[in-house]
């Protein structure tokens, strides 16, 4: 159950050294041809945009980085582990390279994530309403609500907030009954 399995690639090229340095005309022609490709191609909120909490700082989405991969012919392969824990949680590990049409590596980055992170534990339980007790709350667009068609009372919960304690809570002042079962 706890075995690790991992997704076949092909063999990973050594990290080689560049003998020749780009000079600052190349640099900057590069430079030059991804603000063309931003002005000409690459379409705001698909290629790139903001990420809530970032101050407004334009970031790279996935789209716009395969556009750019495929303007200076990169190769990206990706290294999938998973690991499979008690209780069906799973761990997943993503070694991901980056390679010049040389075949020198430009890039290399590590990610992971876990069923067992609290993003995502929660989404194995189900939460009480505190006005019918039925477990029928669900998020919605302008937040949680105890869905009518699942059995529960069809009250609205737009005000819900995490506390640290990892329960869901109501703003409301504390004699009102809290929404269990996280």
């Amino acid at each position: 159950m706890n075995d690790l399995m991992t997704q076949p690639q092909a063999q990973a090229m050594p990290v080689a050294i560049r003998q020749q340095e780009m000079s600052i005309a190349e640099i900057r022609k590069r430079k030059e041809l991804v603000h063309e490709l931003m002005r000409e191609l690459m379409v705001k909120g698909h290629h790139y945009g903001e990420i809530p909490g970032t101050d407004g700082k334009p970031a790279l989405l996935k789209p716009g980085a395969e556009m750019l991969c495929m303007t200076f012919r990169l190769a990206v392969t990706f290294n999938v582990q998973l690991r499979e824990l008690p209780n069906n949680h799973r761990d997943y590990r993503v070694d991901c390279t980056v390679t010049a049409p040389d075949g020198v590596v430009v890039a290399t980055g590590v990610g992971s994530a876990s069923t067992m992170e609290s993003k995502h534990r929660w989404r194995l339980r189900s939460l009480k309403c505190p006005v019918c007790n039925g477990e029928t709350i669900r998020k919605g667009r302008d937040g949680y609500f105890c869905g009518q068609k699942l059995g529960g009372c069809g009250e609205n919960f737009a005000a819900l907030t995490w506390a640290r304690t990892r329960d869901l809570r109501i703003n409301r002042p504390s004699s009102t009954p809290r929404i269990t079962g996280l």
